[in-house]
């Protein structure tokens, strides 16, 4: 029981960046397969200087619409890039409108950002449902 109590002791003392930081910034698809894809992410307080939302779709499949828009697009890897700066605590969605229908399992994604107390890059693989 005292060593429980410590734990949380310390926990309580360890600045907030610290006791957040492992959770800063994550995804999820809110729907995934289909013409359609949403990406839903959450960033938690204190939100990261900046992050980066990494898509990969099939290749020869093209977007006809995103928003917001990407930063860049690879056409032959099938890859999209979103460079979020100076991002706010809370949900922010991106959403594709594809070419032709995809199956969720040919889906992948990542959000990467910078853990501000450690400096280390931190990788995250955006969840399915």
């Amino acid at each position: 029981m005292k060593i429980r109590g410590c734990i949380f002791c310390l926990i309580m003392l360890m600045p907030p960046a610290i006791v957040n930081a492992a959770g800063m910034v994550s995804g999820r698809y809110g729907s995934a397969g289909g013409r359609n894809i949403v990406i839903v992410v959450e960033v938690s307080k204190p939100p990261p200087a900046a992050y980066i939302v990494l898509q990969r779709i099939p290749p020869r499949i093209t977007v006809s619409r995103a928003d917001p828009a990407p930063a860049g697009f690879i056409a032959k890897t099938g890859t999209l890039k979103w460079f979020i700066k100076n991002p706010r605590p809370g949900e922010r969605t991106f959403t594709l409108n594809l070419s032709a229908a995809v199956p969720a399992r040919a889906l992948s994604g990542e959000i990467r950002y910078r853990d501000p107390v450690t400096g280390r890059m931190v990788r995250r693989t955006i969840a399915r449902r």
